[in-house]
């Protein structure tokens, strides 16, 4: 998923000593340490699609910037606490990274994600995890405001109200393309019992559409998960 999530806090530390008191080369001397482990943001940004980084970029007392931006556990490393408060240096600190997955719960209530029908049901399932204890039933389909961009979806079943193979048999469509065909929750894993299909996908349309569809009985869905 292509977006990205960044949070930009800045520092400025009180200036309890300045350049005179403090003579430059001893928090040049301190930044050059971090020389090994610069990168530009950009660098993160490509990165950014697998991965978070909190970075940091350090300013001296007279506001030149140094260096470029830095993973912050190495400046810390590098630079106490106590030193960029005695040095009176000026922290700008952001996280870059991408946003954390949607997570659907087909079974609730509050799932304004789904078009085209479909009921909730919500029997006593307590041995399983709170998101397969319900579920969407019904002929059903999903149009969610993705974006475009490459995404990891997870589809979630668990058969909590038919106990044996073949009496619920459904198929899934994604972006236009049946992903599933004939699928037996029981058959594949048993009456009460998780199951978890990956699939990747690339939206073009700024739109996520699933399509449930049943063969016999009706389909039937835990949640989804968009990474």
């Amino acid at each position: 998923m292509k977006i990205l999530m960044i949070s930009l806090m800045i520092t400025i530390a009180a200036n309890t000593c300045n350049p005179i008191e403090c003579p430059s080369d001893t928090w040049e001397q301190k930044f050059a340490l971090l020389d090994t482990f610069q990168m530009s943001l950009n660098e993160f940004i490509d990165d950014s699609i697998r991965t978070t980084h909190n970075l940091v970029m350090i300013s001296s007392p007279e506001g030149k910037h140094v260096g470029g931006w830095y993973p912050k556990e190495h400046l810390l490393a590098a630079i106490s606490a106590e030193d960029i408060e005695r040095l009176g240096l000026n922290i700008i600190e952001i996280t870059i990274g991408k946003p954390a997955p949607i997570i659907i719960d087909a079974g609730s209530p509050t799932d304004d994600w789904f078009i085209g029908g479909g009921s909730v049901y919500k029997p006593e399932m307590v041995e399983l995890e709170e998101i397969y204890r319900t579920e969407r039933w019904g002929v059903f389909d999903y149009h969610i405001p993705s974006g475009n961009g490459t995404f990891s979806i997870d589809l979630l079943f668990a058969e909590i109200v038919r106990p044996d193979s073949g009496m619920r048999i459904m198929s899934v469509d994604l972006e236009g393309i049946n992903i599933i065909k004939d699928l037996d929750i029981v058959d594949s894993v048993g009456f009460g019992t998780p199951l978890i299909i990956n699939f990747q996908v690339t939206v073009l349309d700024d739109s996520l559409d699933l399509n449930f569809t049943a063969i016999k009985e009706y389909a039937k869905l835990s949640g989804i998960i968009i990474k």
